[in-house]
């Protein structure tokens, strides 16, 4: 995959990228290169663990989540992140600041 074009969760994909990764689901396994991904091991971190929350929101708040945004969790997700990096005391910012 093309390294210069970095993601973070929640971006959409480039048409490129689109192109890529359906080739990449179109071959067997055998068949795709994994080289240049590092191994898992036990020192390896293991991916961060997300939970599962349901939230009710006011009718005008979802719909205005819906209209603006792809991916509504991941728009909520980001939204509450950075609230929670303005208003959290000093401490709880380094906590958030690792886990993004």
């Amino acid at each position: 995959m093309n390294n210069s074009a970095r993601r973070t969760a929640g971006d959409p994909l480039t048409p490129d990228q689109l192109r890529e990764l359906q080739a990449l689901a179109g071959m067997p396994d055998d068949q795709i290169d994994f080289s240049d991904i590092p191994e898992s091991t036990s020192e390896t971190p293991a991916p961060l663990q997300e939970n599962t929350v349901t939230l009710r929101l006011d009718p005008d708040v979802a719909a205005w989540l819906q209209s603006s945004a792809n991916h509504v969790p991941e728009q909520i997700n980001r939204m509450l992140k950075r609230l929670a990096r303005r208003t959290a005391p000093i401490h709880h910012a380094a906590m958030l600041e690792k886990a993004s």
